[in-house]
């Protein structure tokens, strides 16, 4: 039912107020998606929460996403850092996320 409801999901400040919660939820289908979403009503999501599911959440496309969103925030000096990630769903989430910022991102073209 989540899943279905994020589908039809066009107001940013909606999401916005839920995400924390939506991004808490035990299925990763659930976080996956809201990140998703996130991305595509650019509703600007806490870097902390962001950093935390980068470095942390169990599933590749969450901490992918998460890693992506990360990188295109103004305030993205730890994003730097999962350029050098071990981890390749997040460091390949923090290079999309860079180089959608500015294409002609060095340390983002050369990870």
């Amino acid at each position: 039912e989540i899943l279905i409801a994020l589908d039809y999901l066009t107001r940013p400040d909606w999401l916005a107020a839920r995400a924390p919660a939506l991004l808490a939820h035990p299925d990763a289908d659930v976080r996956a998606q809201t990140l998703v979403k996130a991305a595509l009503l650019n509703v600007k999501l806490p870097s902390d929460l962001l950093d935390s599911l980068a470095r942390r959440d169990p599933d590749d496309a969450v901490r992918q996403q998460a890693a992506q969103l990360l990188a295109r925030l103004p305030e993205h000096s730890t994003a730097r850092a999962l350029l050098a990630s071990a981890d390749l769903p997040a460091r390949h989430g923090a290079i999309v996320g860079f180089l959608q910022q500015k294409p002609a991102d060095a340390p983002a073209r050369s990870s």
